[in-house]
């Protein structure tokens, strides 16, 4: 958002000569859906849009460096919600009730093989973030259950598959156990997919403004909600480095470094010059 809006003062000193550039500063762009909200947006619907371009910084790659990645440059991932319903009974008597507590673990350990046993076109991954059976009760045996997962891949066909499979799991051992289920999604992000003649576009500037830059030959693991900006024009998300040792992404120590939002700001300068304004 600095840099964006240091991206402002520029524009209003030197502003573009023709067309029209427009600064977003979106909200809600952790849980995928702030940028939705923007594209759902009537005031949005009214801008004719020919590019996007957005930048994450980097930890692990030196100040200021500019990281490419042609074709995905970030995974696809979703939040899955499975939701067992099963049988409470006194817990001297848990043949009257209907546990779902073994459906649980199978379905736990079926996910967590799921990528292992199963063949991807490219990095697929199913997480377990959260488990819960019941209630704290010594007297009763639980009769629900819930499990939450976080499901990533590269490609958005294969997140398709690894959806599919994740579900089948899921009702396998839920029918098996004779148990009721639902199953929902949040926080759904497609794969990030850059424009390549856009990211050659981006190193011709990098070289121009002596930036070091370097290409990743896989993408990021995380997702970003810059994908559904991406799936429906050209753009591009590159990355921004932050230090070779600095601390990484989320940790409780990270702190953004102010020294590289000038460079931040002159490649999108320089991106708006010689792409918006002369494509």
């Amino acid at each position: 958002m600095a840099i964006v809006a240091g991206l402002a003062d520029v524009f209003s000193k030197n502003p573009p000569k023709k067309g029209q550039v427009v600064l977003l500063f979106q909200p809600s762009e952790e849980n995928g859906q702030g940028a939705l909200r923007v594209l759902n947006d009537n005031r949005f619907k009214k801008i004719k849009v020919n590019y996007v371009f957005a930048l994450h910084n980097l930890p692990g790659f030196s100040d200021g460096e500019i990281v490419l990645c042609r074709d995905t440059f970030a995974s696809a991932s979703k939040g899955m919600i499975i939701k067992l319903y099963g049988k409470t009974a006194h817990a001297s008597e848990p043949e009257n009730g209907n546990s779902p507590a073994i459906a649980m673990a199978e379905i736990i350990n079926g996910l967590t093989e799921l990528t292992k046993k199963r063949k991807f076109s490219d990095f697929s991954l199913i997480t377990i973030i959260y488990a819960r059976l019941g209630d704290v009760a010594f007297g009763t045996t639980p009769g629900y259950a819930e499990i939450m997962a976080t499901l990533r891949t590269y490609s958005n066909s294969d997140m398709e598959k690894l959806v599919k499979d994740a579900e089948n799991i899921a009702g396998e051992f839920a029918k098996k156990g004779k148990l009721e289920y639902k199953m929902s999604y949040v926080e759904e992000f497609p794969a990030t997919i850059n424009n390549n003649n856009l990211v050659e576009e981006i190193e011709n500037i990098a070289k121009s403004l002596n930036y070091k830059y370097s290409y990743k030959k896989k993408p990021l693991r995380w997702s970003e909600d810059f994908a559904h900006f991406a799936m429906k024009f050209p753009g591009v998300l590159f990355g921004l480095g932050v230090g070779v040792n600095h601390s990484q992404l989320h940790n409780p120590d990270y702190d953004f470094p102010d020294k590289i939002i000038e460079n931040g700001v002159k490649i999108y300068y320089e991106i708006s010059r010689r792409i918006v304004n002369y494509s």
